[in-house]
């Protein structure tokens, strides 16, 4: 059995001496030596340090030692808030003024949290409310970003679902529209070339689709009406006797 130790590995010159008189070549046989040694006590140690124990301890390490630096963080944030959230606050009505809603949330966020403060959150809550209604307001802004922003205004603050929710559910469905007309333009031109039945067929998933996203059949209607997919493949068609889009 080979034993490790820390001491360095040596050979003695009179050892080799006595090797090169018998004709070895001790330099070889030292290096050989040498990395069997290295390869035994590397194979032990690596085993040592791959063991289930070795890897629950060093877990724990981790774990402890992440604990430690989130609270060394947590206080420094909660000194840091104390001593200047006079400065905060002043930056954040600054801030809000200017109509830089967002970025004044962003001045008290981490101090409202720290300090698990009411009022800061409430000030918080102003701040995201305005920069959500500012984008949904906004001209500029594309429809894609204003439907971003009625979805997260009715998830954070339910209290303006009635207000947003209508206006959101029509946008969704004129960005589906858009999106099946321009996806499906090649299917639509197949249907077509199928015959009056593909075309029917095409016409009553507009139908199906519609109603899934309304609440009445006046507004199934309207969808169908106001979809241009819909127009084209339910032009001239008839359900019960009653065009389907007169």
């Amino acid at each position: 059995m080979i034993a490790c130790h820390s001491e360095p590995l040596s050979i003695g010159r009179r050892g080799i001496a006595r090797e090169r008189i018998a004709g070895e070549v001790p330099i070889a046989l030292a290096t050989i030596t040498l990395l069997a040694l290295v390869a035994a006590c590397s194979t032990k140690s690596s085993e040592l340090e791959s063991s289930p124990a070795a890897i629950a301890n060093s877990r724990a390490a981790s774990a402890q030692e992440s604990a430690r630096l989130a609270e060394t963080e947590r206080t420094s944030l909660i000194l840091n808030c104390k001593a200047n959230i006079a400065d905060k606050k002043a930056e954040y009505r600054k801030l809000m003024k200017a109509h830089d809603y967002w970025s004044a949330t962003l001045a008290i966020r981490q101090c409202a949290e720290g300090l698990d403060d009411p009022k800061l959150k409430a000030l918080v809550a102003d701040g995201e409310v305005e920069s959500y209604v500012q984008d949904i307001e906004n001209p500029a802004t594309s429809d894609a970003d204003r439907m971003r922003a009625m979805r997260y205004l009715i998830r954070d603050y339910p209290a303006y679902e009635k207000k947003y929710e209508g206006p959101l559910r029509k946008l969704t469905a004129a960005s589906e529209d858009r999106r099946r007309e321009q996806a499906g333009g090649d299917n639509l031109s197949t249907e077509n070339e199928g015959g009056p039945d593909a075309r029917k067929r095409r016409c009553a998933r507009e139908i199906v689709d519609a109603v899934g996203r309304s609440n009445t059949r006046d507004e199934a209607e309207a969808i169908v009406r106001a979809s241009p997919s819909a127009r084209i493949a339910c032009a001239g068609l008839e359900m019960n006797g009653v065009l389907v889009i007169p």
